[in-house]
């Protein structure tokens, strides 16, 4: 039995609720800002037309957005728990998850080119940019990973050189004489020139 001494009496009863009421008002409205934080960033992530992805600190999904969705043929709903090797075994899932452990280890800004195997198995050049995130002790919670399709950028490469190549051959085998001069100075001759003037 609570002794007489320990009973409150009506106003500090009437405070009291008061107080809790007040408590439950800041906390419904800090669930409301959440909700609104979560469903703006969801919306960002949406809206971004390059491949978003987001990992735990033991390297599980949790979750993409809409252009990774596109791109792998997988939902934000279908990754979240799995690893890299779970979702796609391969020598690709082996360099991910080393590249992630990597980030974690030395928390900075990680930009590296290598491939992704698309949702129709074709293989893409790509350029990956990782952070991590931390947690709100400060402590690495997990990643945040996004990659670039680098496929037109190379093929244009390839196009050049080829080009380059060819222009190469042609100038080297020209039955004329070739010189490419700058500034009144020869940068560059072919076979013709060499052989003729002996240099």
């Amino acid at each position: 039995m609570i002794a007489m001494a320990d009973k409150l009496t009506y106003e500090e009863l009437q405070k009291r609720v008061v107080e809790l009421e007040a408590q439950n008002l800041r906390l419904a409205e800090a669930q409301d800002e959440l909700k609104r934080s979560l469903n703006f960033t969801e919306s960002l992530l949406a809206s971004i037309p390059t491949p978003v992805f987001y990992k735990d600190i033991d390297g599980r999904y949790l979750g993409c957005n809409t252009a990774f969705t596109e791109i792998m043929g997988i939902t934000s709903e279908q990754i979240r728990g799995k690893t890299v090797h779970e979702l796609w075994p391969s020598d690709h899932a082996s360099v991910y998850h080393e590249k992630d452990l990597e980030l974690m280890k030395n928390p900075q800004l990680q930009i590296y080119e290598f491939e992704v195997k698309d949702k129709e198995g074709y293989i893409r050049p790509v350029v990956y940019h990782k952070t991590v995130f931390r947690d709100e002790r400060g402590t690495v919670a997990g990643l945040v990973g996004a990659f670039v399709d680098i496929s037109e950028m190379k093929e244009m490469e390839s196009k050049l050189k080829t080009s380059e190549e060819n222009f190469r051959a042609i100038f080297d085998l020209s039955a004329d004489m070739q010189l490419v001069i700058k500034d009144d100075e020869i940068i560059k001759a072919n076979k013709k020139v060499i052989k003729l003037l002996g240099y």
